[in-house]
């Protein structure tokens, strides 16, 4: 393995990859493997993806649209942002990694449960086909506990796609907010200790046991 050092990087990746207590020499440093992320598939389900966006580099590509509304576009710009923290060249954690974009939510941020679970079982199918390490990524979507929506998730997760729903921004326990999916679906929650926690991580960032 190679290692790269990204100076001049984001908080949240100085964080990830330093276990001691950030210092002046290592707050703003992101050191990871220089393949991260290649051969794996990112399927981010939420608003879609700008192809184009250079910080892809080329990575990016749709996938299907559940929601109905024959737009290919990213309608309000999550999922792009979702797709590069993931694997954007310059603020992703895993910069080699495919981008798929699966759109089940509209650009008015709504969400049918149905296009989510519709853009599930599609995913699931790629992923199968495809024969690549694969995650689902499934952004900021509240719908509640429904029980559809469970069972899509952990069947997902059964057929060994590794799924993520990200935590959310409000700044509760977030086992207790009724996110989507059972135990076998990892919940992203802030990993900050308290004393290194940012100031968003204070206002906003939901937190909770890691599953």
């Amino acid at each position: 393995m190679t290692a790269v050092n990204q100076k001049n990087a984001p908080w949240g990746l100085a964080r990830i990859s330093h276990r001691p207590k950030l210092t002046f020499a290592t707050f703003n440093r992101f050191d990871f493997e220089e393949k991260a992320g290649e051969g794996v598939d990112v399927y981010v389900l939420n608003s879609g993806v700008s192809e184009s966006y250079q910080d892809f580099e080329g990575r990016a590509s749709w996938g299907t649209n559940a929601t109905g509304d024959d737009e290919k576009i990213d309608g309000n710009g999550l999922g792009t942002h979702l797709a590069g923290i993931v694997a954007g060249c310059k603020h992703g954690v895993a910069k080699r990694a495919g981008i798929i974009a699966v759109k089940v939510v509209y650009a008015n941020r709504e969400v049918d449960p149905k296009a989510l679970i519709k853009g599930l079982e599609w995913t699931v199918e790629q992923a199968k086909g495809s024969g690549r390490p694969s995650v689902a990524l499934i952004g900021d979507v509240w719908m509640g506990k429904l029980a559809d929506v469970d069972e899509a998730l952990d069947a997902a997760a059964n057929a060994g796609l590794f799924v993520v729903v990200q935590a959310g921004d409000n700044k509760d326990d977030a086992p207790d907010t009724g996110l989507p999916g059972s135990r076998v679906v990892r919940s992203d929650v802030s990993p900050a200790h308290p004393p290194q926690r940012s100031s968003c991580t204070r206002r906003c960032r939901r937190y909770g046991r890691r599953i």
